[in-house]
C-alpha cells in the first residue's frame, strides 16, 4: 500500500508533539544511531545499534557529495505553485461541504535550497514571555489562547529545531569547519535558558483558568498537573545545565588524535608516533603505545565524564529526583518503564544470551555464514548502495520505493568517506520542510548497506509521521525491524549475489547479537556508574566498574572496556540512551519472526506500529496496539531468547 503522511499540520495535538520534539532538541539531543564499542568516538541521536567497522576498500563510484553553501539571498523566482492571476471564471457550484481541514502538502524543497539563518534567541524569548502574560493576564479567549500556543510551536519552535538540525547536519559532515563548529555550540550554550523560560510558560499555563482546555486539546489529560506547584526547570537547574552543555561540548571537541605522546624517547601525535615505530622497527614499543594511547584517552575524556556525572547528580537533586537516572527516564526521555525494568532486560540478556555464544554459536550455521563473511569480505560504493537500497525497497513495498525516491529527488542523505567527517550515522527531522535528512559516515563495505537500510527505517517514519515521535525507544522499533525485514527480500534485488547476501546476513546477525549484548552491557555501566555518590566518584572506581561489567557480560576486551568506554559518546551526550536499542531489537525481533514465518507477515506488522505511532502514546500503547510484547514481559523475554537462538542455529 501507498502509505501517505498522517495530516497533523492542522491537528491542535501537533503542538503537544512539537514541544515535545523541541524538548529533547533543547536538551542537547544531538545523538546519532551508532554506539560503537570498538573505540572509534561515535554520537547516537536520533537519534544509534552497534556500528560494524567491516573491511575498508576502494570508493569505486562517488559518494554523495556535501552539501553546497546556504545561500545568502533570498528566491528571485515566485514558486511555481502560486498562481499568477485571478480565475476568469466563476464557479458554477456551490460546494455542499465546507473542508473542515486543508490537504497536507510536503514542500519539495532540496536540502541545498534550504537556507541556514542563525535563530536570535531573544526572538523566541520575547514570545515566551508575550505568551506567559497574555495566558497569566486571563483576558484572551480559550480560543486564541490555544492558536496563539499553535502558532508559537509551528513557527518560533519549529524555526529553532530546524536551524539546529541544518546546523547538526554541516557540522557532523565537516566537523573541522569553524563556522558550524560555533553555531552547534551557540545551541548548546543557548537551549539551557530557553529551556528554563519555556518551563516558566508550562507553569503559567498550568495556573491559568485555561488548564483543562490546553490539557483537553494541546498537552494530554493531567500533564499540567506537575507544573502547579511552580517550575521544575529552576534557575540554579538552568545554570547547571548551561555546566553539563560546556562540558559536552568540551567533549565533542576533545582530540583524541593528536594528543602528543613520548614513547621511547620519541614525542609526537599518535600517528607520528606509529609512523616512527615502523620507521625505525621497534615493533617492540607497540604495546606500549598502545596502552599509553589508552590510558591518554581514559584521562582525557574520562575526567570530562566524572564531572558530568557530578553534574548530573546536582541536576536530578534540584529536580526533585533521587537519582539521575529517574530524572533523565522522566524529564527527557519520557519513558513509561523504569530502572528496574531496564535492569531487568539487561541482566536477562546477561543470564541468557550471554550464554548461547558458548553453547550454541559454535554449532549453527551462523559461524559458517560470518566465517565465510569475513573469508571474503564485501566492498560497496555509494552507488551500489543506492542501487540496492532501492530495488529492495521496490520489493517490499511501493511506499517504501516512493519515500527513497523523495529522498534522492531532495538530496536528503549524505553518505560520505572522509575520515575527518565525525564518526557517526544519524537521521535528524527539519520542521520547517517536514523533511527528514539522512547522515552516514561510511566504510565502503556491506555495512553501508546495512546502516543505510537503518537510518531509512528512521526515514521512512519520519516522513511519514512527519517527524512527531518523540520518544526513543518507539523510535528506533522501524530501523532497526527494517534492517531485519529487509534480509527476507535479498533475493528480490537484482544484481546482488550470494556473496554479498551472506555477507548482508552475517553482519546483520552479528549486529542483533553484539546490539542485545554490548548494549545491555553499556547499559549496566552507566547505571552502576550514576549510583556513585560525588565522593566515589573517582576514574579508579569508574574503571573498575567498566572492567567489572565487561567481564561479567564474558568480553575478551574487559581489560580494554576499562579504558575505551570513555569513547561511547551517548554516556556524554545522551545518558541511558543506550538500553533503548535493546529494547527495541527484542521489540524488532519479534516482527522478523513473523516475516520468517510467513513472508509478508512480519512486514505487516512493520507498517502497523509505524501507523500505531501517536505522540501521545506511551512506547507501551505503541507495541501493544499492533499486538507486540512489551520487552519486559515474560513473553518478551522468552520470545527474545527463542529469536536470538534461531539467529545462533
Amino acid at each position: 500500500m501507498i502509505m501517505k503522511a498522517k495530516n497533523f499540520k492542522n491537528a491542535k495535538r501537533l503542538l503537544a508533539a512539537l514541544i515535545a520534539l523541541a524538548m529533547i532538541l533543547l536538551c542537547a539531543c544531538k545523538g546519532g544511531d551508532k554506539a560503537d564499542p570498538t573505540g572509534r568516538p561515535d554520537n547516537t541521536a536520533d537519534n544509534s545499534v552497534i556500528a560494524p567497522t567491516g573491511v575498508s576498500a576502494d570508493v569505486t563510484a562517488t559518494p554523495a557529495e556535501a552539501p553546497t553553501d546556504v545561500p545568502t539571498e533570498a528566491p528571485t523566482e515566485v514558486p511555481t505553485g502560486v498562481p499568477t492571476e485571478v480565475p476568469t471564471e466563476v464557479p458554477t457550484e456551490v460546494p455542499t461541504e465546507v473542508p473542515t481541514e486543508a490537504p497536507f502538502e510536503r514542500p519539495a524543497v532540496k536540502f541545498s535550497d534550504m537556507k541556514y539563518e542563525r535563530p536570535e534567541k531573544s526572538i523566541i524569548l520575547d514570545k515566551i514571555a508575550e505568551l506567559k502574560k497574555e495566558i497569566s493576564d486571563e483576558t484572551a479567549g480559550t480560543d486564541k489562547i490555544i492558536d496563539d500556543m499553535i502558532a508559537f510551536s509551528e513557527k518560533d519552535i519549529a524555526d529553532w529545531s530546524s536551524m539546529y538540525a541544518l546546523a547538526t547536519v554541516y557540522f557532523s559532515i565537516t566537523p573541522l569547519d569553524e563556522y558550524w563548529s560555533g553555531e552547534i555550540n551557540y545551541f548548546d550554550e543557548t537551549n539551557p535558558e530557553i529551556e528554563n523560560k519555556f518551563d516558566d510558560l508550562l507553569v503559567a499555563c498550568a495556573r491559568s483558568k485555561y488548564k483543562a482546555e490546553l490539557e483537553t486539546e494541546l498537552f494530554g489529560e493531567g500533564e499540567l498537573d506537575k507544573y502547579v506547584d511552580g517550575p521544575l526547570y529552576t534557575e540554579a537547574i538552568a545554570a547547571l545545565k548551561q555546566k553539563e552543555a560546556e562540558l559536552v561540548t568540551k567533549f565533542e571537541q576533545f582530540d583524541y588524535e593528536n594528543v602528543i605522546m613520548e614513547i621511547g624517547g620519541f614525542s609526537g601525535t599518535p600517528e607520528e608516533v606509529i609512523t616512527w615505530i615502523t620507521s625505525t622497527g621497534n615493533y617492540d614499543l607497540v604495546e606500549t603505545f598502545y596502552a599509553s594511547l589508552l590510558d591518554a584517552i581514559n584521562t582525557g575524556a574520562g575526567s570530562i565524564f566524572l564531572e558530568l556525572v557530578k553534574v548530573r547528580h546536582q541536576i536530578a537533586a534540584e529536580a526533585g529526583y533521587g537519582s539521575y537516572e529517574e530524572y533523565a527516564y522522566k524529564e527527557e526521555l519520557y519513558r513509561d518503564y523504569s530502572p528496574e525494568d531496564a535492569v531487568k532486560l539487561a541482566e536477562y540478556v546477561r543470564k541468557n544470551i550471554i550464554p548461547l555464544f558458548d553453547e550454541d554459536i559454535y554449532s549453527g550455521s551462523f559461524i559458517e555464514e560470518y566465517s565465510q563473511y569475513m573469508q571474503y569480505p564485501v566492498a560497496l560504493s555509494y552507488g551500489e548502495v543506492m542501487e540496492y537500497a532501492g530495488k529492495g525497497y521496490e520489493a517490499l513495498d511501493p511506499s517504501f520505493a516512493e519515500v527513497f525516491n523523495y529522498m534522492q529527488d531532495l538530496e536528503m542523505c549524505y553518505l560520505g568517506y572522509d575520515s575527518e567527517q565525525v564518526g557517526m550515522s544519524f537521521t535528524t527531522f527539519i520542521q520547517n520542510y517536514y523533511a527528514p535528512y539522512i547522515v552516514i559516515q561510511g566504510s565502503s563495505d556491506i555495512s553501508d548497506l546495512l546502516t543505510f537500510v537503518h537510518e531509512f527505517g528512521h526515514f521512512y517514519e519520519n516522513y511519514y509521521n512527519l517527524g512527531t515521535t518523540a520518544n526513543l525507544d518507539i523510535s528506533e522499533v522501524p530501523s532497526t525491524a527494517l534492517v531485519l525485514i529487509f534480509s527476507r527480500y535479498l533475493d528480490s534485488i537484482g544484481g546482488f549475489n550470494s556473496q554479498q547476501r551472506t555477507a548482508y546476513s552475517a553482519q546483520m546477525k552479528s549486529d542483533v547479537l553484539d546490539t542485545l549484548t554490548t548494549q545491555s552491557m553499556f547499559y549496566i555501566f552507566e547505571h552502576r556508574v550514576y549510583e556513585l555518590s560525588d565522593s566515589e566518584l573517582t576514574l579508579e572506581n569508574i574503571n573498575k566498574i567498566a572492567s567489572d561489567v565487561a567481564a561479567e557480560f564474558g568480553s575478551d576486551d574487559g581489560g580494554e572496556f576499562e579504558f575505551t568506554w570513555p569513547l561511547i559518546t551517548h554516556f556524554y551526550m545522551q545518558p541511558f540512551y543506550v538500553i533503548s536499542y535493546v529494547t527495541s531489537t527484542t521489540v524488532s525481533l519479534q516482527m522478523y519472526e513473523k516475516e520468517i514465518g510467513q513472508k509478508g507477515a512480519g512486514l505487516e506488522l512493520y507498517m502497523n506500529f509505524i501507523e500505531a505511532i501517536d505522540p501521545t502514546k506511551t512506547f507501551t500503547e505503541c507495541i501493544e496496539a499492533v499486538g507486540l510484547n512489551s520487552p519486559f514481559s515474560e513473553n518478551g523475554l522468552s520470545g527474545l531468547l527463542d529469536a536470538a537462538k534461531r539467529i545462533i542455529s
